[in-house]
């Protein structure tokens, strides 16, 4: 159930609330459930998302902790080329002036924009997200 699902759910208990005031007929029993469904529409319209979310791949932890265990397979499954071309397409792009800081802010090193950039072009669901 998606949450634009929820808010029109929500909507027809508000419309059948109305209609509520105006029948005669009072039944407690109905009036007792419509005010659960709407507590449990209510929590689950206030949720960020109804499930649970990947954990974002630029992460430090990742890049430090998980991407070094990878072997040569798995790092070419996530990021789309073999180990030795990534390692020399950083020594190519290392003194490039994109990637020279001129602020006060430290700039994150040229290995780690290299490897979000094509974890996340090398994603299906990244790239449909990225192109929508």
């Amino acid at each position: 159930m998606s949450k634009k699902d929820i808010e029109y759910a929500l909507m027809l208990l508000a419309i059948q609330d109305l209609n509520d005031l105006f029948d005669s007929f009072n039944d407690n029993e109905l009036d007792n459930d419509n005010d659960l469904i709407k507590e449990i529409l209510l929590a689950l319209s206030s949720l960020r998302y109804l499930v649970s979310r990947d954990h974002v791949l630029k992460s430090q932890h990742w890049y430090h902790e998980i991407l070094p265990l990878y072997d040569d397979i798995w790092f070419k499954k996530v990021l789309r080329m073999e180990r030795q071309q990534f390692n020399k397409l950083v020594q190519v792009l290392q003194n490039d002036t994109v990637f020279q800081n001129k602020g006060n802010k430290p700039q994150a090193p040229v290995e780690f924009q290299l490897i979000i950039f094509l974890r996340r072009l090398g994603s299906k669901d990244d790239i449909l997200s990225i192109c929508s």
